[in-house]
């Protein structure tokens, strides 16, 4: 009512289905100047009717989340572009924001508070957060509904007396916002939109943004199914021309792993309510979700596609495999991984290292991965957890278990600002006999880790034994003349220091395994040594894995070969343990110990690395047992910590770098 106030006219769409052309033919025979839509029309509007709306002087849109990139090509274009911000409950706008070029980042600004309004953004305890800092947005002012008509449950948890004025209500939004600098509020989801996948907290805005950054991408509805493990991602999309596993590779490039959608389907246009937003419920019709299958299913095209399919489905124990479907997310892991290199030889005649498979989990990927494949012994070792990134790569070393993926988790939560490579154990795959000095295994790591990055400075480490192997391969490098920035032990402990300082038998070797499969599902293992003496090693190597079978620990489809091959790499680490005896080194050292480990008061707080003549070690705990620290949620505090500690490493270097020069 605002322009038939100032004396303007008033032009009402009539009343019925919205069509684009309709509309953009409207406002062009009303020479309308200042138009009102909802978010999603006003969305559907830039993209497809951008000549309508830009003889449009001003466009106030609201209602729900402005897309980025379509608020940023109306305001590029010169137009004038108010972003208002209001629940039903306030009756009208609550905040409004006019969007200039410089205000557009991975959100948009939703502006101050109108006249005779007050905004608030306060913690759990309802006191005021600093700015910058997430809150819950509460509203109060004149603009104020009294209340849910015949819901007085519903009025009294949302409409909360103030603590700020006697009498004062206000209403809690359920919206997560944060003000900005000069008073502007930043919206950044909804609470209910904030959502828990497998331990980690999503925002599904984040995950329809970067889907929208695609040039194909329209429209885009990110949503949650299932519950409790089955939790997933779905993602839904207007992208003319565009196909659902292609986009989803795209995604994968822009957010973390863990926030990759399940699937992204694209369809002819996106369901809305009545009054214009997207209509999420619709999204969850029988009918539509009967086509995610259909529409997301890439059949395989070559012989190889179709074979490694085939391959994948029986290992897996899945009906059918697309040819973007990912090995680790159908359920593999690390043992049945060797099953794949196995079967691959076997049909296929090609010799595939275990590392293909981590760096090309996709039966696409895999296939090409195939037809450039290099087999030398230093490649075969070195897997590229995370390839991407401009900053100095780091390196870790596998566990007493000789595989990389534990550190899967980790590569992801660490981003794509820097490489991520992992070492696996010679051996693991069954072509050759695993090493059993550290010394050779350290030799031949750094002869690997060279081929990646020639010269240092280098950001190494690895967790539990792979600490122990990380530390000679520092040594090695210092030998070579080469810097070490940074050297990381992951819960790692010096020899010696709880740790066998002989081979074990083979009753302790395979309870110890026994112990690694349980702790790495999250639970704890019965089986004791004294229970396999008097049997042979076969017989015992039988019960345990029949023991971690019936527990649930082991997958049937593992077979007895892939198990025998980790066995006999697990015994050789632990005699190369038994034997090594390391020396000093020049370079920093962090040690990150699992504060939530139950191990023996004896324990020396730096793990007995401190007795080896460290001078430049620093000791820090992160939450975590020895096994959860690398497994979400515990994962992501790992990852900051080394994000921020490798950070100062390298940045340490290339400063020392510019005053040599200078």
């Amino acid at each position: 009512m605002g322009r038939a106030a100032a004396r303007g006219k008033l032009v009402v769409y009539p009343e019925g289905p919205l069509e684009l052309e309709a509309v953009g033919q409207r406002l062009k025979e009303a020479g309308v100047t200042s138009l009102w839509l909802t978010a999603a029309l006003f969305e559907q509007m830039q993209a497809y009717q951008p000549e309508a709306l830009s003889g449009v002087r001003q466009v106030l849109a609201g209602g729900d989340v402005l897309s980025v990139g379509r608020v940023r090509e109306r305001v590029r274009s010169g137009g004038i572009l108010l972003n208002g911000y209001g629940p039903t409950e306030g009756t009208t706008f609550t905040t409004v924001h006019r969007v200039a070029e410089e205000d557009v980042g991975l959100t948009v600004p939703i502006g101050k508070p109108v006249g005779n309004t007050r905004v608030y953004v306060l913690d759990e305890g309802m006191r005021p957060v600093p700015v910058g800092v997430r809150g819950e947005l509460y509203v109060g002012g004149e603009g104020l509904a009294e209340g849910y008509v015949g819901r007085p449950e519903w009025t009294a948890e949302r409409f909360v007396p103030s603590p700020f004025g006697e009498g004062e209500r206000l209403y809690r939004t359920g919206d997560e916002v944060r003000w900005q600098e000069g008073g502007v509020l930043e919206f950044l989801g909804r609470r209910d939109a904030q959502v828990k996948v497998r331990g980690y907290r999503i925002e599904l805005g984040e995950v329809e943004e970067a889907l929208k950054q695609h040039t194909q991408v329209k429209e885009a509805a990110a949503v949650v199914r299932g519950e409790g493990q089955e939790k997933r991602v779905e993602a839904y999309v207007v992208a003319p021309g565009g196909e659902g596993g292609a986009l989803k590779e795209y995604v994968r490039q822009k957010l973390p792993e863990y926030m990759v959608p399940s699937v992204v389907v694209v369809l002819e246009a996106l369901p809305l309510t009545p009054n214009g937003k997207v209509d999420r419920k619709a999204l969850a019709a029988t009918e539509l979700r009967s086509r995610v299958a259909a529409e997301t299913f890439v059949t395989p095209r070559t012989d190889a596609e179709r074979v490694l399919a085939g391959i994948f489905s029986e290992v897996l124990g899945v009906p059918r495999v697309g040819l973007h479907d990912d090995f680790f997310e159908l359920g593999g892991h690390s043992l049945l991984a060797t099953q794949v290199v196995a079967r691959v030889r076997t049909e296929l005649g090609v010799d595939m290292p275990l590392r293909a498979l981590f760096e090309a989990p996709t039966v696409l990927r895999l296939a090409v991965w195939l037809l450039s494949s290099d087999t030398e012994a230093g490649a075969r070792d070195c897997v590229a957890l995370q390839p991407e990134g401009a900053g100095t790569p780091v390196f870790l070393v596998h566990a007493v278990g000789g595989a990389v993926g534990p550190y899967r988790a980790l590569a992801r939560s660490m981003g794509r600002e820097r490489p991520l490579y992992g070492f696996q154990a010679a051996g693991l795959d069954g072509r050759e006999p695993p090493l059993e000095q550290v010394e050779a295994i350290a030799r031949r790591y750094v002869d690997a880790m060279r081929e990646r990055q020639p010269k240092g400075p280098y950001v190494l480490g690895g967790w539990s034994l792979g600490g122990v192997v990380a530390f000679e391969m520092a040594r090695e490098l210092e030998r070579q003349g080469q810097s070490v920035a940074l050297l990381v032990l992951l819960d790692s402990f010096a020899p010696g220091e709880n740790a066998p300082s002989r081979e074990p038998d083979a009753a302790l070797l395979l309870a110890g395994m026994a112990m690694d499969l349980a702790r790495t599902a999250g639970a704890e293992s019965t089986l004791r040594p004294e229970a396999l003496s008097g049997l042979t090693e076969e017989a015992q190597f039988t019960a345990v894995v029949e023991h971690a079978r019936q527990a649930g620990w082991l997958p049937p489809e593992v077979e007895a070969s892939t198990l025998r091959a980790w066995r006999d790499v697990t015994r050789a680490n632990l005699r190369a343990l038994a034997a090594y005896r390391p020396g000093p080194v020049q370079c920093p050292v962090l040690l990150l110990r699992a504060k939530d480990a139950q191990r023996s008061q004896a324990v020396e707080p730096s793990h007995g690395w401190a007795r080896w003549g460290l001078s430049g070690l620093t000791v820090e705990d992160v939450p975590g047992d020895h096994y959860s620290v690398l497994r979400a949620p515990r994962v992501e505090t790992l990852a900051r910590r080394l994000v921020e500690h490798v950070g100062a490493a390298t940045g340490r270097h290339e400063a020392a770098g510019q005053q040599r020069e200078g």
